[in-house]
C-alpha cells in the first residue's frame, strides 16, 4: 500500500543508497534535436492518419476503385481524382 508516511521514508532511503536516477534535460544542439526527433514523429503520424482518410474516403465513394486501378495514392491515380473527384 501507498501512503504519504512511507514516501519520505522511501526516499530517504534511495538517496541514501544512491538508487535514484537525475533526469537527463538536453541543452542547446541535443535539445534541439530532440525538439526535431519529436516533431518528425508527429509529422509521420499525421502522414499516416491522412492516408487513412483518404482510403476511407475512397472505400466510401468509389468502392471499386482499388480493384480497378490497384493502388489509391499512385501518380496516375490522383491524377485521375483530379479530374473526376466525385464519382458522378
Amino acid at each position: 500500500m501507498k501512503d504519504d508516511r512511507k514516501e519520505p521514508k522511501l526516499i530517504a532511503n534511495l538517496v541514501k543508497d544512491g538508487n535514484f536516477g537525475m533526469p537527463y534535460l538536453p541543452e542547446k544542439l541535443n535539445a534541439e534535436l530532440r525538439r526535431l526527433s519529436k516533431f518528425k514523429d508527429q509529422l509521420n503520424e499525421d502522414r499516416i492518419r491522412t492516408i487513412n482518410r483518404m482510403h476511407r474516403e475512397m472505400k466510401i465513394y468509389f468502392q471499386e476503385y482499388k480493384d480497378a486501378l490497384g493502388k489509391i495514392d499512385g501518380a496516375f491515380s490522383l491524377e485521375l481524382l483530379k479530374q473526376a473527384p466525385l464519382p458522378g
